[in-house]
């Protein structure tokens, strides 16, 4: 093992060296830093103006009351059994006996496949009837529909 001896004067202007190369600000970089960094807070402000627009929207949906953003509904599993495209209605095959209830939003699969969302409107003891809220792919009878993802 080698032993560095120095006396102490010398290690404290070496610590003072160190201290200073860490404290002063560094260069700014190359030019490619600088536009990396240009490039990154302009990405930074649209995602803000982003994040500003879906707030609003929020806001504007959940204004009108029949939308819940923070729905505590149990977990329920079901099938689509029928579509009503005239009506814009969805009959699942869980009911009141399998826990749905008035209110309760759906959402429909198949696969990996988002088809849509559906509000239930009306819940007999084995089945539910809801209303599509929203329609991304064709709701088709054998879809799958979830309380919880």
């Amino acid at each position: 093992m080698t032993t560095f001896r120095c006396s102490y004067p010398v290690l404290a202007w070496l610590l003072s060296l160190v201290m200073l190369a860490c404290a002063s600000p560094r260069e700014s970089g190359s030019s490619s830093d600088r536009a990396r960094i240009a490039e990154l807070e302009k990405e930074n402000a649209e995602l803000r103006e982003t994040v500003e627009e879906l707030e609003a929207r929020i806001t504007v949906i959940t204004s009108h009351g029949d939308v819940s953003v923070d729905p505590a509904y149990p977990k329920v599993d079901a099938f689509v059994l029928n579509v009503d495209r005239e009506q814009n209605l969805v009959v699942l095959n869980q009911g009141k006996n399998d826990g749905v209830e008035i209110g309760f939003v759906f959402t429909l699969y198949r696969g990996s496949t988002f088809k849509g969302l559906v509000r239930i409107t009306e819940v007999q003891p084995g089945m539910s009837t809801g209303l599509i809220l929203n329609e991304k792919n064709a709701i088709a009878t054998g879809d799958s529909a979830t309380t919880v993802l």
